[in-house]
């Protein structure tokens, strides 16, 4: 019971963070959330109130810390020491420290004046520090502590769908039929929305029916459990890094992840199941999110050795939404600043490595936390070595990353013609 109630309300942490949510509001049993209120039956109680406050503190979430303080009178003892816990930070301010600890603060003095001197150092150190971890970042080959740190507020504004993209990076965007010119395809072509493309990012809406969505969704009821979590090289049974639930669904007891993979490979042509080869691809991970579940900042990397020995390593992640979400959810990529709303029956899907196999720097993402209503997913890892087997000339698709497909004669300009029939 007691770790139920800390993950409920790290979930109002992060609702409220994400979201800037006004503190009062959310002890009132309200969210306002773009131009829609949402109100609860029910209010929180100052001790409610002291044991959200309690789980930032321990997250080192030290400006969500004060501002849940600052909502309740009956805890200004409470916020008058979280004022001065964060007050001393800034004055013994150790950036470095910060980023490594994940320590959240204003980048300004709370209810006090700065000492002399002080006034207005603060952001400018913020500023010089992400100006360097920036610089820095163009020769690495993955998102270090100093920029998942920096890019807070690129996250925040991507759940929050207020992020402007670059006219370069969206030059590319386009909605097209996809039918690979293959006949049985025309008849009903997957509707392809294209997001990014080198790294490849795109949707195909429409790709579940309804009663496929439900028959998902009453197996994975059955039988889930707390996801488990990547940390430091250890799977962790649970994790406030990832607030959900799971079930494992594969091809070879499940009916429906046989046909919905069959579906997959027509829609990108890769191999994504094949019964004596069992590193074609990972089983379906179906998930649930509740109110305040969310997934941090990652990138779909392989850590098995079995799978990147064998498998080599996850190259596609494919990620069906089984939901609308009301409010909230989104999956973005920060780095690119695409964010994508769950729809019912959609299929996200994007490259988690390069052609020659290289993780995508730009491929870290992150599911916003949800603010009202129940997220559903499936979630589907293609591995990289039998597509590579299934292309012998994939190499030199370097420039060009979308669906492919073995049919010759394609006219689709965003599809090579280059590849060969199998």
């Amino acid at each position: 019971w007691e770790s139920s109630r800390w993950d409920v309300a790290l979930g109002l942490v992060h609702a409220q963070a994400y979201y800037d949510l006004a503190t009062k509001d959310l002890v009132q049993g309200l969210i306002r959330f773009r131009d829609t209120e949402y109100q609860a039956a029910s209010q929180l109680r100052a001790e409610d109130v002291r044991l959200i406050a309690k789980v930032a503190h321990e997250k080192n979430l030290f400006d969500s810390e004060i501002l849940w303080y600052r909502a309740v009178p009956e805890l200004r003892k409470y916020y008058s020491k979280a004022v001065n816990n964060h007050n001393q930070l800034l004055e013994d301010l150790d950036i470095d420290e910060l980023m490594r600890t994940g320590t959240r603060v204003f980048k300004e003095w709370v209810d006090f004046s700065p000492p002399v001197g002080q006034s207005g150092s603060v952001q400018h150190q913020f500023e010089v520090e992400e100006s360097a971890c920036r610089r820095a970042e163009q020769s690495r080959t993955g998102i270090s502590t100093c920029l998942s740190y920096f890019l807070h507020d690129a996250i925040k504004q991507n759940c929050k769908a207020e992020a402007t993209r670059d006219p370069d990076m969206a030059k590319d965007d386009l909605c097209t039929n996809l039918h690979f010119e293959d006949p049985y395809l025309r008849l009903g072509p997957f509707k392809l929305e294209i997001l990014h493309n080198v790294p490849f990012i795109a949707q195909i809406h429409d790709f579940l029916e309804k009663k496929e969505i439900e028959t998902v969704k009453e197996i994975a009821k059955l039988d889930m459990k707390t996801t488990p979590y990547q940390i430091g090289g250890d799977l962790a049974e649970m994790s406030y890094k990832r607030v959900s639930k799971i079930k494992y669904v594969s091809e070879r007891n499940v009916s429906w992840a046989l046909k919905t993979s069959r579906r997959l490979e027509l829609a990108t042509g890769f191999n994504v199941y094949r019964p004596r080869y069992r590193y074609t691809a990972e089983n379906y991970q179906v998930m649930n999110y509740g109110i305040g579940g969310y997934i941090s900042l990652h990138v779909d990397e392989t850590t098995s050795m079995n799978g990147m020995t064998l498998g080599g390593g996850r190259y596609t992640t494919a990620m069906i939404y089984l939901s609308d979400v009301e409010a909230g959810g989104r999956t973005v990529f920060p780095w690119v600043n695409v964010g994508v709303n769950a729809r019912a029956g959609n299929l996200l899907f994007w490259n988690v490595k390069d052609p020659q196999g290289t993780t995508c720097n730009s491929m870290y993402h992150l599911g916003c936390p949800v603010l009202y209503g129940n997220k559903w997913i499936a979630n589907k890892w293609i591995n990289w070595r039998e597509q590579m087997n299934r292309f012998p000339c994939y190499s030199d698709l370097s420039r060009q990353q979308g669906p492919h497909h073995h049919v010759i004669n394609n006219t689709n300009p965003y599809h090579s013609a280059r590849i060969l029939t199998v």
